[in-house]
C-alpha cells in the first residue's frame, strides 16, 4: 500500500509542477493525450474530462441498473453519490466512475459528510487522503487498496454548489500499467465554460 501511494506522489511530482497559489497546492499535469478518449462534458456539474483510452462508456440501460441499485442501498449511509456516466475496460475491467450527489447543502457540507460516512465505513482500510486544486479545482482525493483493486477518488465542485466524484478502480495487477493514463486523464479535468 506505502509503495502505491510513493508511486503516486513521484507521479504527481515528476509529471507535474506544484504552485502555491490557491486554497491547496496547485498542480498540473503532463497530460498524455495518446493514453485518453475523447473529451466528455458533463453540464450537470459544469465538467469536462477525457477518461484512459479503451475505457468505453457502458450503455444507457446498464448505467440504470446501477443507479438502481446504488439507490436501494442508500438507506443507510446519507451522502450516496449517484453515478452519471461509467467508462470501463472490458478486457482489464478497469472502470472509472462519475458521480454527483442529490443533495440541497452547501457542497462544503456534502463533501465533508461524504468524507466522514466513507471514512467511517472504511474504518478497517488505509486511507491515503490529500488535497489539491488544478484548473481552478479544488480536489480532495483518497487513494485505497481493498481486497484485489486500487482506488482513486477526486471529490469537488465546479458550479452552483455542484459535488461531484470522479473514481478510478483499477484491479491492482493493471495499477501501475494504467497510472500513466490515470494521471493523464486527471490532468483533463476542468471546468466548462
Amino acid at each position: 500500500m506505502r509503495n502505491i501511494v510513493i508511486i503516486l506522489i513521484i507521479g504527481l511530482i515528476a509529471f507535474g509542477c506544484i504552485k502555491e497559489e490557491t486554497k491547496h497546492a496547485d498542480i498540473s499535469f503532463n497530460v498524455d493525450e495518446t493514453l485518453l478518449s475523447s473529451n466528455i462534458t458533463f453540464p450537470e456539474v459544469n465538467l469536462s474530462f477525457n477518461p484512459p483510452s479503451n475505457w468505453e462508456e457502458i450503455d444507457q440501460e446498464m448505467l440504470s441498473i446501477v443507479q438502481s441499485k446504488v439507490i436501494e442501498n442508500q438507506d443507510s449511509i446519507v451522502f450516496n453519490p449517484l453515478p452519471i456516466k461509467i467508462f470501463m475496460d472490458m478486457e482489464s475491467s478497469c472502470t472509472c466512475f462519475v458521480s454527483t450527489f442529490k443533495s440541497s447543502l452547501m457542497a462544503k457540507d456534502v463533501i465533508e459528510n461524504y468524507l466522514n460516512d466513507f471514512r467511517l465505513v472504511n474504518n478497517e482500510i488505509e486511507l491515503n487522503e490529500g488535497s489539491f486544486s488544478h484548473n481552478g479545482i479544488d480536489f480532495h482525493q483518497i487513494v485505497f487498496n481493498k481486497e484485489d483493486f486500487t482506488s482513486i477518488k477526486l471529490i469537488a465542485n465546479t458550479i452552483d454548489q455542484k459535488v461531484f466524484i470522479i473514481e478510478y478502480v483499477v484491479p491492482t495487477q493493471y495499477y501501475e500499467k494504467e497510472l500513466r493514463s490515470i494521471e493523464s486523464s486527471i490532468g483533463t479535468i476542468k471546468k466548462i465554460k
